[in-house]
């Protein structure tokens, strides 16, 4: 997958966070690896101490986007929408 900034797409985005909600309520590993590397709230925490966090789509959010380097979801939509569309001037990406 790319992840450069450049190209994200906040719907695709959201997909991803839903789909690892999903997968966390399935009990699948790879969310709990997921939610381990990338949400403080779940570091160093066994599986069972994660299924215990009841996680939410927030907390999706929030893993998605700090994989992707950024603080929080809101900062990462921030960036995607402020992104300049092609064809836009600099002046409209600032009144964004």
């Amino acid at each position: 997958m790319d992840r450069s900034p450049a190209r994200l797409n906040l719907e695709h985005l959201k997909k991803q966070a839903k789909e690892l909600i999903r997968l966390y309520r399935r009990q699948a590993p790879e969310a709990y690896a997921r939610f381990r590397q990338a949400l403080p709230a779940a570091a160093g925490r066994s599986d069972a101490q994660i299924v215990a966090l009841d996680l939410r789509l927030h907390d999706a959010q929030s893993c998605v986007a700090r994989d992707l380097g950024f603080a929080s979801w809101p900062d990462l939509r921030r960036y995607v929408e402020a992104q300049l569309p092609p064809g836009k001037s600099k002046a409209d990406r600032v009144r964004r």
